[in-house]
């Protein structure tokens, strides 16, 4: 009976693991199928404390009916029977072991099943949620596709308006320039007209006043050949009228006779004056002589006194260098080319050095210099 009991009871126990793995959650089925749960490490515990020689009844002799009756037992009876159940397990642990095992065997398979079940539902729900995305992707797609066709049709739809309206404004414009080219011909062609007609109209006024002007130009040469024969007409008539006159006669006596005087008081007038220029002339060129001879006395004194001077100084003094120009015209006749150096040009170095050695006015300082020379040598 204590056999029985325990059997029953390990069975009522695997009874209640089974129902609350049947009962559980599929989201925690793991938490309450694996193998270190309370009820098997219950039952591992009491299998341990068991001893080994006790013997074992089959496990054909724990029926069904007599696990019914320990699983609706209360849970007040179980405290008591605590012993009894050990001292059963230690009389048959072979019974025990097979139980546990097909236990754990059911277990396992149901394990087994409810993780290919969850499996099965979790591949479900992403074969869901994969065609919910792919479906809401694709009506997501088609929306942008119809949009983008909506919107390239507006695109379509407004560059032919553009084109349209562009291709219009380039013919008004080519109009417009059509219609300016024609004005500017007719522009054209208008002053082209103008200007032929009054290039036409100048000509025949040209003509028309050359016309004229050799006309009057014939009546003007007409005219003064009467009006100078009119006016010697004229002076005929007043000469004989004049030579008729006694008052113009006497007139012109006088007239004589004044012009006599006049021409007497000129003719006096002018010999004055040429006298008194004659003598003015030739007392300017005797003072002319007379100031060269005393210019050439002082150039000779100015002259020993330097050649005087050059012999106290040691300077040895040549012959006079005298220059005479071949001018044009005035050739000379004389041959003798040893008194005379020949110069016919100077260039523009000579002409310096020669104004700076005979400024104004050089050859009195040098001989006021070479006379106060010569007083300072007498003294």
């Amino acid at each position: 009976m204590v056999v029985l009991r325990g059997t029953a009871l390990l069975a009522a126990l695997a009874f209640l693991a089974v129902g609350t793995c049947l009962s559980a959650d599929f989201d925690g089925a793991d938490a309450v199928v694996p193998e270190d749960s309370a009820v098997v490490t219950l039952v591992q515990d009491a299998l341990a404390a068991t001893p080994a020689a006790t013997p074992a009844a089959t496990p054909a002799t724990a029926t069904p009916a007599a696990a019914a009756p320990a699983a609706a037992a209360p849970a007040a009876a179980a405290a008591p029977a605590a012993p009894v159940v050990v001292a059963a397990a230690a009389a048959a642990p072979s019974a025990n072991k097979a139980a546990v095992a097909d236990a754990k065997l059911k277990l396992k398979k149901k394990k087994l099943a409810l993780q290919m079940s969850l499996k099965k539902k979790k591949t479900m729900m992403k074969l869901k949620l994969k065609m919910k995305l792919k479906t809401k992707q694709l009506a997501v797609a088609a929306k942008a596709s119809k949009q983008k066709a909506k919107m390239a049709m507006k695109m379509a739809k407004l560059k032919m308006h553009a084109k349209s309206a562009l291709a219009k404004a380039n013919f008004k414009v080519e109009a417009e320039k059509r219609e300016q080219m024609s004005e500017d011909q007719d522009e054209i062609k208008q002053k082209l007209r103008i200007k032929m007609l009054s290039s036409k109209e100048s000509a025949t006024k040209k003509l028309q006043d050359t016309n004229e002007r050799g006309a009057k130009k014939g009546l003007k040469v007409k005219m003064a050949a009467k009006m100078s024969k009119m006016r010697t007409q004229e002076n005929l008539l007043k000469k004989r009228r004049v030579l008729k006159d006694p008052a113009a006669k006497r007139l012109r006596k006088q007239q004589r006779a004044a012009s006599r005087v006049v021409r007497g008081t000129t003719q006096h007038l002018t010999r004055v004056a040429r006298r008194m220029n004659r003598a003015a002339k030739y007392s300017i060129r005797q003072m002319r002589k007379h100031v060269v001879q005393r210019i050439n006395k002082q150039e000779k004194l100015a002259a020993q006194v330097i050649e005087r001077k050059a012999r106290q100084l040691g300077f040895k003094t040549g012959p006079d260098v005298h220059f005479k120009l071949q001018m044009p015209g005035h050739e000379s006749k004389s041959h003798d080319h040893d008194k005379y150096v020949p110069l016919m040009f100077a260039n523009k170095e000579l002409v310096q050095d020669a104004k700076a050695a005979y400024a104004p006015g050089a050859a009195t300082t040098v001989a006021e210099e070479a006379a106060d020379d010569v007083d300072g040598g007498l003294q």
